[in-house]
């Protein structure tokens, strides 16, 4: 087949439990010209299996196996070896509505756009959500203002609801963090928007995020790789964000940084006080109020210079409360 009009590039990791789902949601699509790259990183179980199996019966599935490299690197391994004039992804435990490419190809052609947003659903044990792309404005400052905004990051800044002109990545030189295993898609999508690309919106759900199906999914747990890769976030957009909108988003990600260093055990934890000194006054003032027995008063020791101190008491509170909750059992 000649060059395609669209990439689509899945990671695929110990997905062999849904992964079906997700091809055959790529298979149906109603519009026919697209190839889609599967990176296997790695899988020990029938992943890579299922992946060949795919690109036996359809040529326009290509398979890449590699040893375990982590999402960020995988989904680069994918977009070096994308041909389509427009790049989308999609993860493999998620699946698609049928017009999902069609429609999006339809919007960034009738727009003469960079990047077109779609809607999606997303789908946890509680309920199942609509989400918004973004807000009534596609400005890239706002897109971005939005995007690193605490919480569930306002405009969820995934790339599975983004059909993005390939060469804007080369044009660019926007390629993904190999030392980011968390946010990578985020990243990308804000590095993206630095620069003067056009942006369009299609209020339709057409992407189905399931956080209710891969209980191992980095992006479900909290660990060391997780803070790291906010770290790395913080550290290369703030000084380009530096404008007041941001300030907010900025203080309250590197106060998260600095609470997962305070609960850390080992010598790590003394990096708490030095870790973005620049928030170590607010933080007291916002944990001044706090009752003396509290962790908010041992953080308040810490930064105060007390450190060996403070995470002594911290520790004997913490296994106190631990004893407690065992003899109320």
């Amino acid at each position: 087949m000649g060059v395609p009009q669209i990439t689509v590039i899945v990671a695929v990791h110990q997905a062999e439990k849904y992964l079906h789902r997700c091809l055959d949601s790529i298979v149906n699509q109603t519009f026919s010209d697209w190839d889609c790259i599967l990176v296997d990183d790695g899988s020990t179980d029938r992943s890579g299996v299922i992946c060949d199996d795919y690109a036996v019966r359809d040529s326009r599935f290509r398979v890449i196996h590699q040893a375990n490299r982590g999402v960020s690197i995988t989904r680069q391994v994918g977009l070096d070896a994308a041909k389509g004039e427009y790049i989308i992804f999609a993860d493999s435990d998620d699946w698609v509505e049928a017009e999902w490419l069609e429609k999006l190809h339809r919007k960034i052609i009738a727009d003469n756009v960079d990047m077109v947003i779609c809607d999606f659903e997303h789908i946890c044990a509680e309920k199942t959500a609509y989400h918004k792309g973004c807000g009534a404005s596609t400005d890239n400052t706002d897109l971005l203002a939005e995007m690193v905004r605490i919480g569930k990051w306002g405009y969820w800044g995934t790339l599975w609801n983004r059909l993005i002109r390939r060469e804007s990545f080369s044009r660019y030189q926007v390629s993904f963090p190999p030392d980011m295993s968390f946010m990578e898609d985020v990243y990308v999508v804000s590095k993206l928007l630095t620069y003067p690309i056009k942006v369009s919106h299609l209020p339709e759900a057409l992407y189905h995020y399931d956080a209710t199906v891969n209980g191992d999914s980095l992006t479900k747990s909290i660990n060391d790789q997780y803070y790291h890769s906010i770290m790395v976030y913080v550290n290369s957009f703030s000084p380009i964000l530096s404008s007041s909108r941001f300030d907010e988003a900025w203080y309250q990600l590197k106060k998260r940084v600095k609470m997962n260093l305070f609960s850390s055990q080992g010598q790590s934890r003394y990096e708490f006080k030095n870790v973005y000194p620049e928030i170590n006054e607010r933080l007291i003032g916002e944990f001044e109020p706090s009752r003396w027995c509290s962790k908010n008063r041992c953080i308040i020791m810490c930064l105060r210079g007390h450190q060996r101190i403070g995470f002594f008491l911290y520790d004997v509170l913490t296994k106190l409360k631990r004893h407690i909750r065992w003899i109320k059992r």
